[in-house]
């Protein structure tokens, strides 16, 4: 079941390992040609560290999403949670294996240890027009995936994490850093959404980031 905006209300973000900060992203950077036919004209938002989100979502509440930042190794995810927290929440997450081979699941985070985090399982409903993508270039990774709601997005808490380690047999190891923001879905391009940041989930430090066209 595909749950509304409201009794969704968190958005959780879970983040591969960060390459050098002197390696940086900024939404001027153009997608890859392997998504910019299917993931143009996007919003775009910096939204911590090196991670840029781009997004745009229909009348019909299918949300278009491309999560890019530095990457070297390690796992990438954006999910849903109902009230901030990684337990009962949901999640896309992606990475490249250690064969090099791309991999993006849907995971339900029931709980923290690795054995509650279950791949192929959760609330989110990926819409049919596009599977899924992932991919790596020049030391930058994209999470490419549409999803569809009963509700349009509005202002959601963000999570952002840190996982280092590459995922063997789907099992995700335990984030090396994270933050929080709130971030408004639907707030278009050249307007301003409100960003709530903590390192430890539950700050009450703010700031403005303003959007451009991706």
């Amino acid at each position: 079941m595909v749950m509304g905006a409201a009794s969704v209300g968190t958005l959780l973000v879970a983040l591969a390992v960060l390459a050098p900060a002197v390696m940086t992203q900024s939404c001027d950077d153009e997608l890859p040609a392997q998504l910019a036919g299917n993931f143009s004209g996007l919003a775009c938002a910096p939204v911590w560290n090196s991670f840029v989100l781009r997004y745009a979502q229909d009348k019909d509440n299918v949300l278009r999403v491309v999560l890019s930042t530095m990457y070297s190794t390690g796992w990438v995810g954006m999910g849903f949670s109902k009230n901030g927290l990684m337990v009962d929440s949901s999640a896309m997450v992606g990475w490249i294996g250690k064969t090099g081979l791309p991999h993006i699941k849907p995971f339900s985070l029931r709980g923290k240890t690795p054995s509650q985090v279950v791949a192929d399982q959760g609330f989110l409903v990926s819409s049919d027009n596009h599977k899924p993508t992932v991919l790596v270039q020049q030391a930058k990774i994209y999470l490419a995936f549409q999803l569809s709601f009963t509700e349009p997005l509005r202002r959601q808490n963000v999570l952002l994490a840190v996982g280092s380690a590459i995922p063997v047999n789907d099992r995700l190891a335990e984030h090396q850093d994270k933050t929080s923001i709130v971030f408004d879905f639907t707030t278009g391009p050249f307007d301003y959404c409100f960003i709530h940041s903590s390192a430890a989930f539950h700050s009450e430090r703010k700031s403005v980031v303003g959007f451009s066209a991706s």
